[in-house]
């Protein structure tokens, strides 16, 4: 008897885990971007993100959009990143999303428009605040050195979905200040300020990390480590 009570709470345990690690998985962003190498990313040094264009809701959406963003994707320290507005003139007519691949001569214009290496360039796809929060984006980073694009992401996040609200909790959590009591997390659910941060952080979140330099280790200096210079020993004639 002793034992079976033994072996009901190792399973009860074991059952315990398995739900605890499902929980953590789940709080993984179902966003799957596409990413053409993490090197790709990580040579860049200047991008210009183009303020985004907005299929859905009104001008504003895509500016919240466009300044959370700049924020979460410069949280990244991966590259400098300016903001140019789509109807700058320097940009207005630039040949930036088409079907067809770039030109060398393309190419060659943007570079010289932008003063970049790079150029993020997208548009909210979905926008809508009540009954609920839904937003989606589209959004594409471009190698100004091939035409290539090395990062694009193409999803929509839904408030009433459990998991992206498990999410939203996980991000106040970690990134969010206190000052939110009574209604926390759930602050979210009716703030499209706070919505468009929470999309913007697991956006950015798709990135490569940049790894520091491995610091090297201190070490005492000893005395053959000090240069000496050796005076030579010569006489004076008398």
């Amino acid at each position: 008897m002793k034992t079976l009570s033994i072996l009901m709470a190792v399973l009860v345990g074991a059952c315990v885990l398995l739900a605890t690690t499902g929980c953590d998985e789940e709080l993984v962003a179902p966003i799957q971007p596409y990413l053409r190498s993490d090197q790709s990313v990580l040579r860049l040094h200047r991008t210009v993100f183009i303020s985004m264009d907005n299929q859905q809701g009104s001008p504003k959406t895509a500016e919240g959009m466009t300044e959370a963003l700049v924020d979460a994707i410069q949280q990244r320290k991966l590259f400098h990143i300016d903001v140019v507005s789509a109807i700058d003139p320097a940009c207005r007519d630039l040949p930036l999303d088409q079907r067809e691949a770039m030109s060398m001569q393309d190419l060659s214009e943007i570079r010289d428009a932008l003063k970049c290496d790079a150029v993020i360039f997208g548009r909210v796809t979905r926008w809508q605040t009540y009954p609920r929060m839904k937003i989606g984006i589209y959004l594409k980073l471009i190698d100004l050195k091939n035409g290539l694009p090395v990062w694009v992401v193409d999803h929509t996040w839904d408030s009433t979905d459990s998991q992206t609200e498990k999410r939203i909790k996980n991000f106040f959590t970690q990134e969010m200040r206190s000052g939110y009591d009574p209604i926390q997390w759930r602050l979210a659910m009716m703030s499209p300020k706070v919505f468009q941060k929470f999309v913007a952080y697991e956006t950015a979140n798709t990135l490569p990390t940049r790894t520091p330099p491995a610091e090297k280790p201190f070490r005492i200096p000893v005395l053959s480590d000090i240069p000496f210079k050796r005076i030579a020993n010569t006489k004076t004639a008398e």
